[in-house]
C-alpha cells in the first residue's frame, strides 16, 4: 500500500497532514506500506550531491590520476557521473558530464582499458560532434584516439529519434542537452542516452533510451501532465490535479507504474460557507476500484486530538472499521447559503414597471452582447474541430508503429514502450471525442446566440381612443 497527497504541493496544510496519516498507515501496516521515498528515487533519482560537490570529487579523482592511482580514480568517477546523470537539465549539468567522461577515458587508458575508454569518447561526441580536445592538457596519443571514435561515429548511419509530449511544446533534453521542443525530430548517432522532457515547473521522468544502427527510427511519447505533477515527499504529492474530472486517475495511474496493489489518496477540500474536510481514498492501483472512502472534518481539533482522528481514519482505511468522526464515503460537503429573493414590489410600482416600454437602446445592446457571444462561441467550436482533426492526423503513424508492434493484435507482455504507446493512444482518443462533443455543444450555442440577436422583423402598436358612445381599441402592426 502506498500513500500520496493530491493537491497543492506546496501547500503546508496538506504536508503536515499527508505526512501524520503517512504515519499512522505505515504504523498500521509495518512493512506492506511502501516507502515513497525509495519509490520516488525510482522514478526520478535525485543527485545527493550539488553540482559544486561534485566538481570537487571529479577534482579529487583527478589528483588520484595523477598519482597513479587509476583504480581509486575510476571508483571516484563511477561514482560521480551517476550523481551527474540524475542532475537537473542543462548547461552545468552537461558541462561536469564532460569534464567527467574525458578524466574517465583518460584513466581507463592508463589501466589498458581501450574499449571502455573509447564508450567514454563516444559519449561526448555523440551530443558534440564537433567537441576538440585541448592540445596543452591531452597527449597526442589521447588526442589521436579521440579522433578515431570521431571519425567511427561519423561513418555510422544516423538514427531518427521522434519525441511527443502531452502537452506540446515541451524542451526535449538527451544527456542533458536541449535538441529542440515537442513534437521532435531529429537525427542523433546509435547508442544509449537518457531522455527528459520539460515544461515549466513540470519534468518527466528519466528514461534511458537506445538508438539502434542501422537507421531504424525511434519514438517516444511523453506524458508530462501526468509526470511531470509527481513532487518527490514523504508521502508523494501529485500536483494540481483536484479539478479535472477524475482526480483520482492519476493516483491510479501512479501506483500501476509503481506496481503497489493499493494506494491511498489523501485531499484537503475546502469551500465557503461550511467545514472543510480531509478525505482520505483507498483505491486498488491495479483495477482502478475505489475500495473506500472516509472523511475528517477540519478544525475539528487540534495537537494530540487532531492526531488520534488521523490515527482513527488510518483505521477505517487500512480495516474497514468504523471510528467516531469519520465519515464513510464521499464527504457532504455544505454549500455557501443562497442570497434571499429580492423582495416582492408594491402592486402599484409592479403595474407602473409593467407599463413602462422597454428602451430600444437597452435592447439594441443586449443584441449586440448576444451576437458577440454567437461568433465566440462559433469560434471556439471551430478550434475544438480542428485540434480534434490535428491530433487525429498526428495519431495515424502511432497507430501504424503499434499495429507493426502487435501484427496479432496482442502485445507482448515485455514490449513496455508497446503499452506506453497503447496508453497514449487511448489518452488521445478521449481527448479527441471530447473536443469534438465540446466542439458541438459550442456550435448549438452559437447557433442559439445568433438567433436570438436578430433585429425583430416588426413591432406591435396599440392604440385607444374614447367615443361619446362607446369606447374603441384598436391592435396593429407585426411581430
Amino acid at each position: 500500500m502506498l500513500a500520496v497527497s493530491l493537491g497543492d504541493c506546496a501547500d503546508p496544510e496538506l504536508r503536515a497532514v499527508a505526512r501524520t496519516l503517512d504515519e499512522k498507515l505505515r504504523g498500521r501496516l509495518g512493512t506492506a506500506g511502501a516507502g515513497a521515498a525509495e519509490l520516488a528515487q525510482g522514478l526520478r533519482p535525485e543527485a545527493t550531491r550539488t553540482p559544486d560537490e561534485l566538481r570537487r570529487q571529479l577534482e579529487a579523482a583527478e589528483t588520484q590520476f595523477y598519482n597513479a592511482r587509476n583504480a581509486a580514480a575510476a571508483r571516484q568517477l563511477t561514482e560521480a557521473l551517476a550523481d551527474i546523470e540524475r542532475l537537473a537539465p542543462g548547461e552545468e549539468r552537461r558541462g561536469l558530464a564532460i569534464e567527467a567522461r574525458l578524466l574517465q577515458a583518460q584513466v581507463l587508458r592508463a589501466m589498458g582499458r581501450f574499449g571502455e575508454a573509447d564508450e567514454s569518447f563516444r559519449h561526448v561526441l555523440r551530443l558534440a560532434p564537433n567537441y576538440r580536445l585541448d592540445v596543452n592538457y591531452f597527449a597526442p596519443s589521447t588526442r589521436a584516439a579521440f579522433e578515431k571514435v570521431r571519425k567511427g561515429l561519423q561513418a555510422l548511419a544516423p538514427t531518427l529519434l521522434q519525441v511527443g509530449s502531452t502537452p506540446a511544446g515541451a524542451e526535449v533534453y538527451l544527456d542533458g542537452v536541449a535538441v529542440g521542443r515537442t513534437p521532435f525530430k531529429g537525427s542523433f548517432p546509435p547508442g544509449p542516452y537518457q531522455l527528459q522532457v520539460v515544461k515549466g515547473a513540470g519534468r518527466s521522468f528519466p528514461r534511458p533510451l537506445q538508438l539502434p544502427e542501422g537507421g531504424t527510427a525511434l519514438e517516444q511519447q511523453v506524458d508530462l501532465g501526468f509526470e511531470g505533477s509527481v513532487q518527490a515527499g514523504q508521502p508523494l504529492c501529485l500536483q494540481g490535479r483536484e479539478g479535472t474530472a477524475d482526480p483520482l486517475r492519476p493516483a491510479v495511474k501512479l501506483g500501476a507504474l509503481l506496481g503497489v496493489e493499493e494506494i491511498v489518496v489523501l485531499r484537503l477540500q475546502r469551500q465557503l460557507g461550511g467545514p472543510g474536510w480531509v478525505t482520505a481514498s483507498l483505491l486498488n492501483a491495479q483495477g482502478g476500484q475505489r475500495v473506500r472512502e472516509g472523511s475528517l472534518k477540519t478544525g475539528a481539533g487540534a495537537g494530540a486530538e487532531a492526531d488520534a482522528a488521523l490515527a482513527d481514519l488510518a483505521l477505517f482505511i487500512v480495516t474497514g472499521q468504523g471510528a467516531p468522526g469519520v465519515v464513510q464515503g464521499p464527504a457532504q460537503l455544505v454549500q455557501a447559503p443562497a442570497p434571499p429573493p429580492p423582495p416582492a414590489a408594491a402592486p402599484a410600482l409592479a403595474a407602473a414597471q409593467a407599463r413602462t416600454p422597454a428602451d430600444p437602446g437597452q435592447a439594441a445592446k443586449r443584441r449586440q452582447v448576444l451576437r458577440v457571444g454567437s461568433y465566440v462561441a462559433g469560434g471556439a467550436a471551430l478550434a475544438a474541430f480542428t485540434t480534434a482533426g490535428v491530433l487525429y492526423e498526428r495519431s495515424q503513424a502511432e497507430r501504424e508503429v503499434l499495429a507493426l508492434r502487435a501484427p496479432d493484435g496482442v502485445l507482448r507482455a515485455d514490449d513496455v514502450p508497446g503499452a506506453q504507446l497503447y496508453r497514449d493512444l487511448q489518452s488521445r482518443g478521449r481527448t479527441i471525442t471530447g473536443l469534438v462533443v465540446g466542439g458541438g455543444v459550442a456550435a448549438l450555442a452559437g447557433g442559439a446566440l445568433y438567433f436570438f440577436s436578430r433585429e425583430p422583423e416588426g413591432h406591435l402598436q396599440v392604440s385607444a381612443g374614447l367615443a361619446p358612445d362607446a369606447m374603441g381599441v384598436q391592435v396593429h402592426g407585426q411581430f
